[in-house]
């Protein structure tokens, strides 16, 4: 029989990262949402209801975009100067290269760019080779 102990000791230690992650999952969820929001307002097709509940989910998308924002102090080494952490990423990217634009650019590239036509996050756009002529 497994130390109940033991397990509460586990759980109390990966109870933070869980949260985290957890709060990590419900922010690009609620980016998705924001961002179907946006692309019916852009075509014209968002209905006053869709409106009137779509915009309360917004803001609280907004609300833990900024706390995850104090999270990501932790994961980026750096104190934020950014409300958001797309704005922390776009500066990020264009910073010096190393491992937060590294990291900075996954994000953008695989997590929010995708969802948003023109792409989420200033100067996250793959360079392009120059064309000879």
């Amino acid at each position: 029989m497994p130390d109940v102990s033991a397990l509460s000791h586990l759980f109390s230690v990966l109870r933070l990262p869980l949260w985290v992650l957890l709060l990590a999952y419900l922010t690009w969820a609620l980016f998705l949402a924001a961002m179907s929001l946006i692309g019916a307002r852009a075509q014209g097709k968002l209905p006053r209801a869709a409106l009137v509940l779509g915009y309360p989910l917004v803001a609280f998308g907004v609300l833990c975009d900024v706390l995850l924002q104090l999270v990501a102090t932790a994961v980026f080494a750096d104190w934020p100067r950014e409300p958001v952490l797309t704005q922390r990423c776009s500066r990020y990217i264009a910073g010096p290269p190393g491992w937060r634009r590294t990291a900075a650019l996954w994000i953008c590239r695989n997590l929010l760019d995708p969802f948003q036509a023109g792409g989420h996050c200033r100067g996250s756009e793959p360079q392009q080779a120059p064309q000879g002529e």
